[in-house]
């Protein structure tokens, strides 16, 4: 079982997720946010119950819906606003905005390219083993991303070096409109594992519990030396792919309403609830410090200073 306060701090950093993601969202519709905001709704139990189980030292390799991926892995949430509002006192001091974040303090790493990360993980477990480290790897991406080249190109030679990388898909049903069963020549896209002689996992990726076990048994065996794992944890986007998509109807009413009755969030509260570890009233103390937190936040983007325009060039190199 895992322990109550950690329990508890999973719950708060999801309800964070959400409330941030949320803010950010109404604010860039009203024009208060430059360059675009990608929703996380529906899909916070993934990198949340994963964060919970890694260490500083290991490594996360993002995506453009990374905002449970940044909090589960304790970013800076100062420096992630900031960098959100372009600020200089972001994460990457205002050069990369949302969809490059990056915290190499807490071994975040981010790519948009659909499935630029996964070469990426396989190089940075390739320097784990050459330094005979015991860190992991857990490198994020969507179902879209699982047909792309560089997906076979890092499982089949990841397998090969025997990395300590978790290849954990999110499949949230949906290549921003295209529905899996369109774009994907499988069912699961966890059987594409067997082609490349790797162990293949599907979990729940609504129920923390899932998510947060199969972890719990994965990333110690490979700290000890094990090879490479595919997981695809079966989500949902509820909602639009980003603050640039204007929700032409590609989700059928009645798919959003069933996957709504599997809301990550509220689940999990209720299995708190069930298991006794947490009271209503604890649980809406941190609901409501989540979003006092997700607002402070945000403020402190909005209000941190622009970068000079002497930095433009700093961090420039030429060879």
């Amino acid at each position: 079982m895992i322990e109550r306060d950690r329990l508890h701090d999973i719950y708060y950093r999801m309800q964070l997720t959400r409330a941030f993601n949320d803010e950010l969202m109404a604010l860039k519709k009203a024009g208060k946010v430059y360059g675009p905001i990608h929703r996380s709704t529906g899909q916070e139990a993934v990198g949340i119950a994963v964060g919970a189980l890694l260490r500083d030292d290991d490594y996360i390799i993002s995506n453009h819906r990374g905002y449970a991926h940044w909090i589960g892995k304790d970013i800076d949430m100062r420096g992630l606003s900031a960098e959100i509002f372009g600020k200089a006192e972001g994460v990457c001091k205002g050069k990369a905005g949302e969809m490059l974040i990056a915290d190499l303090r807490k071994g975040i790493l981010s790519t948009t390219i659909i499935g630029g990360g996964l070469t990426l993980a396989v190089g940075l477990g390739m320097s784990i083993r050459m330094r005979k480290g015991d860190q992991v790897v857990v490198c994020y991406f969507g179902d879209g991303a699982s047909n792309e080249g560089t997906f076979h190109e890092a499982l089949n030679f990841g397998a090969l070096q025997k990395v300590p990388v978790v290849f954990l898909c999110e499949n949230n049903q949906y290549a921003l409109s295209v529905h899996v069963s369109r774009s994907t020549s499988v069912r699961d896209i966890a059987k594409r594992a067997a082609g490349y002689d790797i162990p293949g996992y599907i979990v729940d990726g609504n129920d923390v519990f899932d998510v947060y076990n199969l972890l719990g048994e994965v990333v110690p065996e490979l700290r000890a030396g094990g090879g490479p794992v595919l997981i695809e944890a079966k989500t949902y986007r509820l909602g639009s792919f980003s603050s640039n998509d204007r929700e032409s109807g590609y989700q059928p009413q009645e798919e959003i309403d069933r996957w709504k009755a599997k809301d990550p969030i509220v689940r999990f509260r209720q299995q708190l609830l069930d298991l006794g570890v947490s009271e209503e009233g604890h649980l809406t103390s941190l609901d409501n410090r989540a979003r006092e937190v997700a607002l402070d936040m945000i403020a402190y983007g909005q209000k941190a200073d622009y970068p000079r325009e002497a930095s433009l060039y700093d961090e420039v190199f030429v060879s």
